[in-house]
């Protein structure tokens, strides 16, 4: 005999809905199916038979898209489709417009056509897993690049020369939040494990809430340093509190008017124990796969460009000590703009030279340690070869702007740099704020 799960099945008769709860869903189905269709457009290339439908998408909203920014907003300047790690461009925000108006229409149209209907109890709950496993992959992602420290790189060279008030607001951002590697752990260790608490029915308020929190401030961050993600926060924001919408009146009840509060019954998909059984540990294993490819995705990144990967044998900072071109000694005038003054060399391999005047000249560059030689390239290749006079000076031979050069080095120490140097006290007999 099947064994039952008597307590969790469903009602024989679903609770009727108002006409304005009815409303809000039709509404809030159609605008958040649209948002993940587009969200996980991507996914679609990988599937089969998805390439032609993920293409089909996007040569749909790039068509329709500009056109409302043309002929509807009518914008003086016309909507371009292009990808460059901003997600606030103006094309995804009128996007963003373009789904709230055919949500809407759509949710008009949908309640006309269906207006006898009395709840959505069950569409109500396939949204939810489809919001649940598209936000719990989001956090997953969102959260592991701060765990693992990749979103936030520790200040590099040129960041640490950098004078405070030219930092623009995301940079200063990313400085905060690169200097410490415990505060990124933990605002991501919630993310994570928000995204995880949401791949099981019972334990989805408890991760919806602590999504929510972190979201927003995620969302107060993007908005007061002017991070272009702000469309994207939101939306996660707001899936996260979809989720925590029907347990509004629970939660109330419990942190804020002490009240008791009843068990929500939990609907398996089958009523069969076995079955549920089966599938809950065959949930539980592709949850741990995911997670594993996501650690190990991470970990991968951070050794090949994070803060534990390698460092360049020229990483640092060097000071300038003289100068010579065409053989003569070129005194550092504050007006030359030729004259080097100082030489960064990052962890991404970007040689940056700063010249007497603050002017910054910037460099892919490429050092052979075993030959000593360092090649920079931009518009143009210059070839330097380098000696060692000691530890921390050194010489560069080459030709640069056409004129041959010798420039001699001194190496920082980073420790020098206060924020580098002073590092974290238990005890503090006086406020150090510098």
């Amino acid at each position: 005999m099947v064994e039952m799960l008597p307590a969790v099945e469903r009602p024989a008769i679903e609770e009727t809905w108002t006409t304005t709860q009815r409303a809000a869903f039709r509404f809030a189905f159609a605008y958040l199916t649209l948002f993940l269709v587009g969200h996980f457009n991507g996914f679609l290339e990988d599937m089969p038979g998805g390439a032609r439908l993920a293409a089909g998408y996007a040569k749909l909203t790039h068509t329709a898209v500009p056109w409302v920014g043309a002929h509807v907003l009518r914008l003086d300047t016309p909507i371009t489709v292009f990808t460059n790690g901003s997600g606030d461009t103006t094309f995804d925000w009128v996007q963003a417009l373009c789904m709230l108006g055919v949500a809407a229409i759509a949710a008009l149209a949908w309640g006309i056509a269906d207006r006898s209907r009395r709840s959505y109890d069950t569409l109500h709950q396939w949204l939810r897993v489809a919001v649940r496993y598209s936000l719990a992959l989001s956090m997953l992602s969102y959260g592991m690049v701060k765990v693992i420290k990749l979103q936030f790189p520790f200040p590099y060279p040129d960041r640490l020369l950098e004078r405070f008030g030219d930092a623009s607001p995301m940079g200063l951002l990313w400085t905060l939040m690169g200097y410490s590697r415990p505060y990124n752990v933990v605002t991501g260790a919630v993310e994570v494990a928000g995204g995880l608490l949401l791949f099981w029915k019972r334990t989805t308020p408890l991760g919806a809430l602590l999504v929510a929190i972190g979201m927003v401030n995620v969302v107060a961050l993007n908005f007061s340093y002017d991070v272009p993600v702000k469309l994207y926060s939101m939306h996660l924001l707001l899936l996260a509190l979809f989720l925590l919408l029907p347990e509004m009146k629970r939660l109330a009840g419990v942190l804020i008017l002490n009240r008791a509060t009843e068990p929500v019954p939990l609907r398996p998909p089958v009523k069969s124990l076995a079955l549920h059984r089966v599938g809950m540990g065959i949930k539980a294993i592709i949850v741990v796969a995911i997670l594993g490819q996501t650690v190990t995705t991470a970990l991968m990144a951070d050794a090949s460009r994070g803060d534990r990967s390698p460092t360049p044998p020229l990483y640092g900072i060097y000071a300038v000590e003289s100068f010579t071109r065409d053989g003569q000694a070129i005194p550092p005038l504050l007006t030359d703009s030729t004259r080097w003054r100082r030489v960064t060399y990052s962890r991404s391999n970007i040689v940056s030279i700063h010249m007497a005047n603050d002017a910054i000249a910037r460099f892919s560059g490429k050092d052979d340690p075993a030959a000593k030689t360092l090649e920079l390239s931009a518009l143009g290749t210059y070839r330097f070869t380098y000696t060692y006079a000691d530890a921390t000076h050194l010489t560069l031979s080459g030709v640069y702007m056409d004129a041959p050069v010798e420039v001699s080095l001194r190496k920082v120490p980073l420790t020098s740099f206060l924020l580098v140097g002073r590092g974290f006290h238990w005890i503090n007999e006086f406020p150090f704020n510098r």
